[in-house]
C-alpha cells in the first residue's frame, strides 16, 4: 500500500507531496559552504576584513529582481491575494501563483524580517499562498538550496531503520508487538511514526487523520474530522 503524507494546520490547507528528485546527503551540513559572494557588498567587506557585519547590514533583505521595482512587487503581492480571495488554496497549482511567489521572494523575506514583528493572522492575509506546503517548501529551497521533503524523506530512509531496529531489539508489550507485526504492510514512514507515538505514550488520532489516495485541498477544506491541533493526513 502506498500512502502520501501531508500536514494539516488549523485553517491552512495541506497539499499531497508531490516527487522529488534532488539528492540530499543527510551530512549535507558538513559540506555546505556559505554563499558569501551572493551576499551584500558591506558583508563581503566585513568578512574579507574579518569582522562581524553591523546589525543592519545582517538584516539585509534579498534585493529586488532587476526588472522589477517595489510598486511592481506590490502589485504582483495584490494579484496573489486577488487569486486567492477567488481560486482558494486551489490556485496554488497555478503556475502565474508559483512564478508570483517566487518574483515576490525579496518582500516576503521583508515581511517575515519586519520589526515589529506582523502577526501570524497578517502575513496569512498578506500572503496566504505562503502558508501552503508547496510554498513553504520552495521558500525553504530559496534561502538553503535544498529540497525539505526530500531531506526528510532520505532521513527517513537512513534513520527510520535504525528505529525500528531498537525497537525490535527491545523487549515489547503487545501495542508494540501489534505495530511491528505491521512491518511489511507499512512504509516505513508510517511504521516508524507508530512505534514513537506509542513509545511516548502519545494518541494517534491527535496527530495522524486517514484519508482517501484521490483526496485534493479542496477536500480537506471540508473534512470535518480534523483534530484542532496541527496534524499529518495519510492518503492512502
Amino acid at each position: 500500500m502506498t500512502v502520501k503524507l501531508a500536514c494539516h494546520f488549523p485553517q491552512k490547507q495541506p497539499t499531497q507531496v508531490h516527487p522529488l528528485n534532488i539528492l540530499v546527503s543527510k551530512t549535507w551540513h558538513t559540506t555546505f559552504k556559505v554563499p558569501w559572494d551572493r551576499m551584500p557588498s558591506q558583508i563581503q567587506s566585513a568578512i574579507s576584513a574579518e569582522k562581524r557585519p553591523k546589525p543592519a547590514e545582517r538584516r539585509q533583505m534579498p534585493q529586488l529582481p532587476p526588472e522589477e521595482t517595489k510598486e511592481t512587487i506590490e502589485t504582483k503581492r495584490q494579484r496573489l491575494q486577488d487569486i486567492y480571495s477567488k481560486e482558494g488554496t486551489a490556485g496554488i497549482e497555478k503556475v502565474e501563483v508559483q512564478n508570483l511567489m517566487e518574483t515576490t521572494f525579496c518582500l516576503q523575506r521583508e515581511d517575515i524580517n519586519s520589526i515589529p514583528a506582523l502577526s501570524v493572522d497578517d502575513m496569512q492575509s498578506k500572503w496566504p499562498y505562503l502558508f501552503h506546503q508547496k510554498s513553504i517548501c520552495a521558500h525553504f529551497h530559496f534561502l538553503t538550496e535544498i529540497d525539505i521533503l526530500h531531506a526528510l524523506e532520505m532521513s527517513m530512509e537512513e534513520c527510520g531503520k535504525a528505529i525500528l531496529g531498537y525497537f525490535q531489539s527491545r523487549p515489547k508489550d503487545k501495542v508494540m508487538k501489534d505495530i511491528l507485526s505491521q512491518a511489511d504492510s507499512l512504509e516505513i514512514a508510517h511504521l516508524v511514526t507508530k512505534l514513537l507515538l506509542a513509545h511516548f505514550d502519545e494518541s494517534e488520532s491527535r496527530l495522524m487523520t486517514h484519508a482517501d489516495v484521490s483526496v485534493t485541498a479542496a477536500d480537506v477544506e471540508k473534512m470535518q474530522n480534523l483534530p484542532a491541533s496541527p496534524c499529518l493526513i495519510l492518503c492512502g
